[in-house]
């Protein structure tokens, strides 16, 4: 599947159970997003951590997917990659009527982020 920003990050790990889906992805702290977000304090940006939880459903259903309606956004912790590379997504998909997730971003062993969005295929 395609990516919206090349080498920002590698796949460490990656399960699914019953649309039950958890990755950990390594951040490339040397890549140009950091360099602007910001120079000296290098910081995840909220609209690529949106990206990501919808990359990862994409690669898991193998479609592309377009963003359609964020639900609700909660950004609790600055992800600063020099701190730590890794980031781990935990997602619940609900594909009944539509493709919507429930995901989580661990960042140290804290919740960095919480998503509630609703995917369609581009």
């Amino acid at each position: 599947m395609k990516t919206l920003l090349a080498n920002f990050t590698e796949v460490l790990h990656r399960s699914n159970e019953e649309n039950q889906l958890e990755t950990t992805l390594k951040l490339n702290v040397q890549h140009e997003v950091f360099k602007g977000h910001f120079p000296e304090m290098p910081v995840l940006p909220g609209v690529l951590i949106t990206q990501l939880f919808k990359e990862e459903v994409a690669f898991y259903l193998q479609k592309q997917l377009l963003i359609g309606e964020v639900k609700q956004i909660k950004f609790l912790k600055v992800i600063n990659p020099t701190e730590s590379e890794e980031v781990t997504l935990k997602i619940t998909l609900n594909l009944e009527e539509n493709i919507s997730l429930k995901g989580e971003m661990i960042h140290q062993n804290q919740t960095a982020a919480k998503v509630r969005l609703t995917l369609k295929q581009s």
